[in-house]
């Protein structure tokens, strides 16, 4: 039995709650709109016609394949599978919800792609423990399918000419709920500025998504009955608005506890998370060996160019 305590919003915190949750819930197809653009965009500058998405079945896999459809058109979105066998919410219940999904949206079978990533998976793992290296753990093990994941969308992409697009949302990557170069890695990302209780909100309006994927309890579907909101230990309307206030408008921590009734704790425990994740979201940082000016007037006696 899970024992976490799990922070949920306070009736003190529900009237700014709802101040938030509409401005996905208002700006909808504003939102939407510029993700079909976007979308567009990158596939127009690169000449490469098909958008390549790991499907779940989960609300943010589904959102973006919806945006997909109505930016590129059917023909060129590939819906990908790639179950662990073994673990039900990944072998059925995300094949099941993602067969909803096919179906609400009018996706071909002939663009469904079905990899089951178990054997490539185990075989990593196997390796390792002959190394003499200790068994991969759970959490280990779980980032370890994340990245065998990737490598077969990129695999995919390669084949039909396409690019991968990334499902983390805007939560996710504060919070750096993501795997490094799992499900964190793409080519571009349509829905990185959006939160999750944003999502829910468009796709519930605009019903851009079967109702059973905007109600299914949110999973990183690596684990047997792993939920986002056990892992996180807040539930992501707290977490969300928390994220908004601190990161976005910008309000000071003493004020978060005074006036939004946040406890110290929470704060720190969110904010610390951000903090240590960052390496997850920002570029790879790269040691400036040299002054550019120093190298390109070295090249230019080396040269004699000013001889």
């Amino acid at each position: 039995m899970n024992e976490t305590k799990i922070y949920t919003l306070k009736d003190e915190q529900l009237d700014i709650y709802e101040m938030f949750r509409k401005i996905g819930y208002d700006n909808a197809e504003l939102i939407f709109a510029e993700m079909v653009d976007f979308i567009a965009l990158q596939h127009g500058s690169t000449g490469l016609p098909v958008a390549v998405v790991g499907c779940s079945g989960g609300i943010d896999s589904s959102f973006v394949m919806a945006a997909a459809v109505k930016a590129l058109g059917i023909e060129n979105v590939k819906m990908v599978r790639l179950p662990y066998e073994g673990i039900k919410s990944s072998c059925d219940d995300s094949i099941r919800y993602a067969g909803f999904l096919a179906g609400y949206l009018g996706i071909p079978e002939s663009n469904i792609i079905t990899v089951p990533i178990r054997h490539a998976t185990d075989a990593s793992r196997g390796s390792i423990i002959m190394s003499g290296l200790p068994e991969p753990n759970q959490k280990q093990l779980g980032n370890m399918m994340a990245r065998e994941r990737m490598k077969i969308l990129y695999h995919i992409a390669d084949e039909y000419r396409g690019l991968v697009l990334d499902t983390c949302n805007n939560t996710e990557i504060k919070m750096g709920y993501l795997t490094k170069h799992g499900d964190g890695a793409s080519d571009y990302n349509p829905v990185g500025d959006i939160y999750k209780v944003w999502i829910w909100e468009i796709t519930r309006k605009l019903k851009l998504v079967p109702n059973e994927i905007i109600e299914r309890t949110p999973s990183a579907d690596l684990i047997e009955g792993q939920t986002d909101v056990d892992d996180l230990g807040i539930t992501y309307q707290a977490l969300d608005l928390l994220l908004w206030l601190y990161f976005d408008a910008g309000i000071a921590r003493s004020s978060l506890i005074r006036d939004y009734y946040y406890p110290v704790d929470v704060i720190d425990m969110v904010v610390d998370r951000v903090d240590c994740n960052k390496h997850k979201s920002n570029p790879a940082p790269i040691c400036q060996i040299m002054d550019i000016g120093i190298i390109v007037d070295s090249m230019r006696i080396c040269c004699g160019i000013d001889r």
